[in-house]
């Protein structure tokens, strides 16, 4: 016969896993990092599918992935932890202090600090906005790279190439392959 402890315990147990099924809570998984000694991936969804084989998990629903000073959001997410990448799909959005960035699919590399945006991209940081059909942001440099018909501007000065890098920190922008700039002359009209 079972004590009255492992009776609560059980009923305990089984509260528990009642509630976990029916809230949506966020899942949090901790990595080491040599550089700051732990690094938190946080993924809120209204759902998750685990798969223990592959050690993936699969989010879905109003998702949400937080990493240091990154924020993800889409439809869809997998996160795959051997690899520590994240894939995001479906209205992706990505923000990261001034910068704004929208697009279709998202692949977060975790241990190399760096996110590629693919499908319609579009960005904003401060007066400066682009677009293009491929980008790698590099989270340490606080540099995009950008191809597939990229076009950059501010105001409405324009530069336009077959790679643009923007350079975020100290607010520079770079063409390389068929650039092409068109600057307004108002600012160089005389008063």
């Amino acid at each position: 016969m079972p004590r009255l402890g492992d009776k609560v315990s059980i009923v305990y147990w089984l509260l528990l896993g009642v509630t976990v099924l029916c809230v949506p809570l966020p899942v949090v998984c901790r990595e080491k990092s040599d550089v700051s000694g732990t690094m938190n991936i946080n993924i809120s969804a209204d759902s998750f599918e685990v798969d223990a084989r592959d050690n993936t998990l699969l989010a879905a629903g109003n998702v949400v992935v937080q990493h240091r000073d990154v924020t993800l959001a889409g439809s869809r997410a997998i996160y795959f932890k051997t690899l520590q990448k994240v894939i995001i799909t479906g209205n992706v959005t990505v923000k990261r202090q001034a910068m704004t960035m929208a697009c279709d699919t998202v692949t977060s590399l975790v241990l190399e600090d760096k996110i590629e945006v693919s499908g319609n991209v579009q960005f904003m940081s401060g007066d400066i906005h682009g677009t293009a059909g491929l980008g790698v942001y590099d989270h340490k440099t606080q540099i995009i790279r950008l191809s597939g018909n990229p076009k950059v501007w501010q105001n409405r000065d324009e530069l336009i190439g077959k790679l643009i890098t923007v350079d975020f920190r100290h607010r520079k922008v770079v063409t390389n392959g068929g650039a092409r700039a068109v600057f307004s002359a108002d600012k160089f009209s005389s008063r």
